[in-house]
């Protein structure tokens, strides 16, 4: 039999991950409602999994719905309206109700909810290992111990303006909805002063990306509109970005098109920039140096130079320009930098107190194989452009 213990172990920091993404989500939805008084969303220890596994569970690393839980602490008269709020964000599978110990009368509600797929990391649906429902429980509390409840979880967006000394604005790629952003701008908000700003400029697909015109510069404008909005919200603070995939592509465009706009700081992921970008054209706009992190396993951008028209494989190889970028390798993926662990020791850091944390990675990376490196410089886009006019013709 498989120790379930050290299995619960091995996941609980993707748990961690989806639990932040939970209290965002939460808070963000529940957050301006004045019945609420607090809300915390935790996963279990592994001590803690190890005192709830119980006979008959077929399958504990799934059914225990307490691997994620939320407390959620409502004024007195308050509940059923909180209830019915929270209906509204997520599936509520099962309900309890459970008198509490004291002598007040008072009932605490158990609900069984599904996990929602906005929170969900890529590839959590395709595994068998991961919880599907979390256990919610809202607690009431007497009016005469709270008599004006103040929601204990205050969102960055709701912070005065004032306090704002930086704006991280978050820039995602093709194909998703960048479910990473939430976890990025739980751990990134904790720095003091700093405003997360996560920009969705909706599910560009395949065709869109490769296409190379017409098809980008709406994406592009959107990003473009937004990165304005928030420099304006936030007048005098400095404006950063962390850009992923295409998101690098884009803000790459809006740097060389929008001499006005400068960056303190400027973090790029999966990136898919030409190598042959000028950034000593732009680099006097952007404060301190840009990171490049870079995946020894990322194929995409490999496959994006390839096969269409304006992009690089520097987030595969990195630049190689380091008056301008450092390169920063890592044995990643293409999304593989969207865990709490390496936000946390690398780019928190960054933004924090400017402290560049080095990976040990890029000295001891095996070389790329031969077949990639040959992928680099075919101009694959010319015979797939041959192909499809072909097609057409014989089609016509």
């Amino acid at each position: 039999m498989p120790d379930l213990s050290k299995a619960f172990a091995a996941r609980r920091p993707l748990l961690q991950e989806v639990a932040g993404r939970l209290s965002d989500e939460l808070t963000e939805s529940l957050g301006d409602y004045d019945g609420l008084v607090s809300l915390d969303v935790a996963c279990l220890t592994t001590g803690m999994f190890e005192a709830m596994e119980k006979d008959g569970i077929k399958n504990p690393l799934v059914e225990c719905i307490e691997q994620i839980s939320s407390v959620i602490h409502v004024a007195s008269g308050k509940v059923s309206e909180v209830e019915r709020l929270l209906g509204e964000v997520v599936t509520v599978s099962s309900r309890d109700v459970k008198l509490s110990d004291g002598d007040d009368g008072s009932e605490t509600i158990n609900l069984v909810c599904q996990i929602p797929p906005q929170v969900k990391p890529d590839g959590w649906n395709q595994r068998t290992d991961v919880p599907r429902a979390f256990l919610v429980s809202l607690v009431p509390l007497e009016k005469s111990i709270l008599p004006r409840p103040e929601l204990r979880v205050v969102s960055a967006d709701q912070a005065s303006s004032d306090s704002i000394t930086e704006v991280i604005v978050l820039i995602h790629g093709i194909r998703t909805h960048a479910n990473w952003q939430p976890m990025v701008g739980r751990v990134l908000r904790e720095i003091d002063g700093v405003k997360v700003v996560p920009i969705k400029f909706g599910y560009l697909d395949v065709i869109r990306f490769w296409i190379p015109i017409g098809t980008r510069s709406a994406a592009i404008n959107d990003v473009r509109r937004e990165i304005q909005n928030a420099k304006f919200a936030n007048d005098g603070a400095a404006i950063s970005v962390v850009a992923h995939s295409f998101g690098s592509y884009a803000i790459s465009q809006i740097l060389a098109d929008q001499t006005d706009l400068k960056l303190k700081r400027l973090v790029l992921c999966g990136c898919i920039i030409p190598r042959s970008y000028r950034w000593e054209a732009v680099s006097h706009r952007v404060e301190t140096d840009v990171i490049n992190d870079y995946g020894t396993r990322d194929v995409l951008p490999v496959l994006a130079k390839s096969l269409s028209w304006g992009y690089g494989d520097t987030g595969r190889h990195g630049f190689g320009r380091g008056a301008s970028v450092i390169d920063r390798g890592h044995d990643y993926g293409h999304s593989d930098f969207f865990n709490e662990e390496f936000v946390r020791e690398y780019w928190q850091p960054w933004f924090a107190k400017s402290t560049y944390v080095e990976s040990a990675w890029a000295e001891s990376a095996p070389i790329s194989p031969w077949w990639l490196s040959v992928l680099s410089v075919l101009p694959l886009q010319y015979c797939f452009l041959v192909s499809v006019l072909i097609a057409i013709w014989l089609f016509l």
